[in-house]
């Protein structure tokens, strides 16, 4: 049971490459000094973690690539999926227990018989300042995503950051950020914070500031901390 993994880091010229065995990890804390490419869901319980094991790891220059080919779009129905989902969604944010819902906009794609690594190489092109990987595994399907958001970084000596990205308007637009968007960064923020506390000490937070991606900004916040003793990257 193999997997391979394709990824470029953001603002780098060089993607790596990690083919090998695939490992079903039962629980985050048993990747501890294991190396490889980790595929976690959200929910342990209805999904598999696995662990592309890197028996095969390359590196080579990004390669230029021309756009993707076109494609067929099949858009949602908004009268009859969206709007009834986001009305939803409002009103448990106005009555209910929750500060803050996102709601994600699905549509199906034709893509034809496309190369994944030839679309790989395009969005690496396309978007030079963000995270890109495709990795593929007979459990998990297929994947290309590509992000701003980085969960966690750690160094050799114990120092981890990482982010809250929350608030959204059009890049160079030229407005000032509005209340909402404000609100919405500082839930991100304040679950964060109350997230890592648990495992870090010597924290240090800086922002909301402007961050682009693409063709939108964010407001951002940085958390610089440091690891306690015995807590590892897998407890986080």
């Amino acid at each position: 049971m193999k997997g391979f993994a394709l990824y470029r880091l953001p603002d780098s010229y060089e993607t790596v490459r990690i083919e090998g065995e695939v490992e079903r990890i039962k629980n985050l804390e048993e990747i501890k000094e294991q190396q490889g490419y980790l595929v976690a869901p959200f929910d342990i319980d209805r999904h598999e973690i696995l662990l592309i094991k890197p028996d095969v790891m390359m590196r080579q220059p990004v390669i230029p690539a021309p756009a993707a080919n076109s494609f067929k779009e099949y858009p949602i129905v908004y009268e009859t999926m969206y709007e009834p989902a986001f009305r939803m969604f409002h009103e448990a944010v106005e009555n209910g227990p929750f500060h803050k819902l996102v709601l994600s906009r699905c549509c199906q794609v034709c893509i034809g018989m496309q190369d994944p690594e030839r679309m790989f190489n395009s969005a690496c092109n396309r978007y030079p300042h963000q995270m890109v990987t495709l990795f593929s595994t007979c459990e998990s399907g297929t994947w290309l995503t590509i992000t701003p958001e980085i969960l966690l970084t750690s160094s050799p000596d114990g120092i981890c950051s990482t982010m809250a990205l929350a608030g959204t308007m059009p890049a160079d637009c030229g407005f000032e950020w509005s209340e909402k968007n404000r609100l919405e960064q500082k839930v991100v923020s304040d679950y964060i914070n109350i997230a890592i506390s648990p495992f870090a000490s010597d924290s240090r937070i800086t922002g909301p500031y402007s961050a682009t991606a693409g063709g939108i900004q964010h407001l951002r916040t940085d958390f610089l901390f440091a690891l306690k003793r015995g807590i590892t990257i897998g407890n986080i």
